[in-house]
């Protein structure tokens, strides 16, 4: 064997060796840390929130030096160091090495998107396997990534030493500024304090985020296509500017809008029409037809003259419950837009609720606790009833139209056998199931506290007299050997 024929077998045996892992795939080359500005923070998730965040020396992660880190701890210290790719990146994998310090730390490492969604977490990098050692991942258009703590406790902590990424961080091209133009910007009063800013897309890809001015000053960044305006003088006139910034971080400019409230709106919503009511025996149903104004922000409900909802009904039907039986009420209901105009009332329309047709069908099932010389009972609603009887060993002492009854001034260690009765003007039901209750003396009573501040005051008073003079006593004792061991001494003088 010559000497070229047994090189080659020993390189072909030593690659075979070599870790996968090791091994760079195509195009996969080790990607800068110090390409990008890099930041740390005390909350565990504050990616992208500069406001919160300060400026990290990554070149701690990429030293080579064990010595040099960045200590990640719980609640009210460093938990979290982040950024943000200049340019979306291709990432193939990543290895990192920490070490931990004290408790049992937890690190992860998350990439986000471009629009700061998370598309990959790692498990905890502590554990045996993964710490220094290359994790492979195919993640595409990745805008950043962050290290992070999973714990809250300070006692717990770990040294971030060293990070190296692997993948290709694209080489892009910026679009010309003609890719950042803006179109169909449209604004709409919101309330009477607020208005918001709408616009489509710009034509690049390369968006990073869009920026929002107020007459010259930014009010915020985002990466939807819509901003409020909120709590401002509906009496001034405000120019409004969208920015545009690209993965370079070069900003584009709109057009500067103007705009201004429109005049107070006095005209009221259209008088409500086609209200129908559909009744039953408890509960009624309305439904009308709803009004086509673009500012239309709902309606309220009148039943016998009085409001019945709190918040504005937004669809075209409404149900009235708790309603009595067999009885005549009157509803109509009034329309109300964004400026606080109030329509017309619509037709009132008479209905009268549906009589009982039947007797309650099914018994109440019963239940309760006692307590010391008390019994709690308990029991389900049945259709049809309007009341309900409540017997005690066979004999009724009590009439509700509620579902619960609280008795006292029961005989403790004695047995009583409880049932109940659902009811109406047409009949019974079968009775509940009996029930029996023994109160005792070793249970806790009900209590009600009814005290006002006199009752305390006096209860203290009364407790004070009791015991003065227990108190008098005691002290008298003691200052009358006092006072003769004083008097007994000028004499011996």
């Amino acid at each position: 064997m010559d000497l070229k024929k047994g090189l080659f077998i020993v390189v072909l045996c030593f690659s075979l060796l070599m870790p996968v892992n090791s091994v760079f795939a195509a195009n996969e080359s080790i990607i800068g840390l110090d390409n990008y500005i890099w930041y740390k923070s005390t909350a565990a998730d504050d990616y992208k929130k500069i406001s919160t965040s300060s400026i990290f020396n990554s070149s701690i992660l990429s030293d080579g030096n064990s010595n040099t880190f960045q200590e990640l701890r719980g609640y009210g210290n460093i938990r979290n160091i982040w950024t943000e790719f200049t340019v979306p990146a291709d990432i193939t994998g990543f290895k990192l090495k920490a070490s931990p310090v004290a408790g049992i730390p937890q690190v992860y490492i998350k990439f986000y998107d471009l629009s700061g969604n998370i598309i990959y977490t790692s498990s905890n990098l502590l554990i045996s396997g993964s710490n220094n050692v290359k994790i492979n991942v195919d993640l595409k258009n990745v805008g950043g990534l962050s290290i992070t703590s999973g714990f809250s406790n300070s006692s717990n902590y770990a040294n971030i030493e060293e990070l190296e990424l692997y993948g290709d961080s694209k080489i892009v091209t910026p679009d010309p500024p003609s890719k950042f133009v803006f179109n169909d910007v449209r604004f709409m009063k919101v309330s009477n304090n607020s208005f918001s800013v709408n616009w489509s897309p710009v034509e690049s890809q390369q968006v990073r985020k869009y920026k929002l001015y107020l007459d010259g000053v930014l009010k915020s960044e985002t990466n939807d296509l819509f901003y409020l305006f909120d709590k401002v003088d509906p009496t001034k006139m405000f120019n409004v500017k969208i920015g545009v910034v690209d993965y370079f971080g070069n900003e584009y400019f709109s057009d500067e809008y103007s705009y201004s409230f429109p005049p107070p709106d006095t005209t009221p919503p259209d008088k409500p029409i086609g209200l129908k009511v559909e009744s039953d025996i408890y509960k009624s149903v309305l439904h009308w037809t709803f009004g086509n104004e673009e500012d239309l922000v709902g309606y309220w409900i009148y039943l016998n003259n009085q409001k019945v909802n709190t918040s504005f009904i937004k669809n075209d039907n409404f149900t009235l419950n708790s309603l009595t039986p067999e009885t005549d009420y009157s509803v109509y209901i009034v329309a109300i837009d964004l400026s606080g105009n109030i329509s017309e009332p619509s037709s009132v329309v008479t209905f009268k609720t549906k009589a009982i047709m039947k007797a309650p069908e099914n018994a109440p099932i019963l239940y309760g606790y006692v307590g010391n010389g008390t019994a709690n009972l308990n029991w389900n609603a049945v259709q049809y009833a309007d009341r309900y009887e409540v017997y005690q060993d066979d004999e009724m002492i009590a009439e509700t139209n509620a579902t619960r009854l609280n008795l006292k001034k029961l005989k403790n260690s004695q047995t009583y056998d409880f049932y109940v009765v659902a009811t109406n003007d047409i009949g019974s039901s079968s009775p509940s199931n009996v029930l029996s209750l023994t109160p005792s003396e070793k249970l806790i009573p009900d209590i009600a506290f009814g005290y006002s501040l006199k009752d305390v005051s006096n209860g203290v008073s009364s407790w004070f007299s009791s015991f003065w003079l227990i108190l008098a006593f005691c002290i008298a004792i003691p200052l009358a050997f006092y006072i003769g061991n004083r008097v007994k001494g000028l004499f011996a003088n």
